[in-house]
């Protein structure tokens, strides 16, 4: 399941509860577009939301389990507190993630826009025109994350 899909089902299950945290959220807008996130702002929402339901219980369920048999009603507590702490940890990944992938692209087209202004400056001396040579850009897989922003670039011209 690829992440397009992973979102829209999620989006199935707590779309509502998404929503009513969109105006919350509005600034991960920006970030989701920068990070190249194929979600909208609701579907990354309601993705966060229903993964960090997920891992709060299991959490809450495995943990609970192994120490409400070794400490009774005591370790049911644990788990409870143990489950809140993972759960807040995971809508922090899920805040931060994005912002991280943009800092990583960054680095990334830094890196390799030398090498794929070279590859440009040898297809503008045969002749190619602008469009073309950012289609031929978008084609060669070995300059990463400039060649995606080159295929968004020929696709808008």
């Amino acid at each position: 399941m690829d992440l397009k899909s992973y979102g829209e089902f999620c989006f199935d299950q707590v779309g509502s509860t998404a929503l009513k945290l969109v105006p919350y959220l509005e600034d991960m807008n920006m970030r989701l577009n920068r990070a190249n996130i194929a979600l909208s702002l609701p579907e990354y929402i309601a993705t966060a939301v229903f993964s960090t339901g997920l891992i709060a219980g299991f959490v809450l369920a495995a943990l609970g389990t192994v120490l409400v048999i070794g400490s009774g009603l005591t370790g049911l507590l644990q788990a409870l507190i143990a489950s809140l702490l993972v759960s807040l940890l995971s809508i922090g990944v899920f805040y931060a993630y994005p912002g991280v992938r943009v800092n990583s692209r960054g680095r990334e087209i830094r890196d390799m826009l030398p090498f794929a202004t070279m590859y440009l400056s040898t297809l503008a001396g045969t002749g190619t025109s602008i469009s073309e040579m950012f289609g031929e850009l978008a084609d060669v897989d070995e300059y990463g994350e400039v060649s995606n922003e080159a295929e968004k670039i020929s696709r808008d011209i």
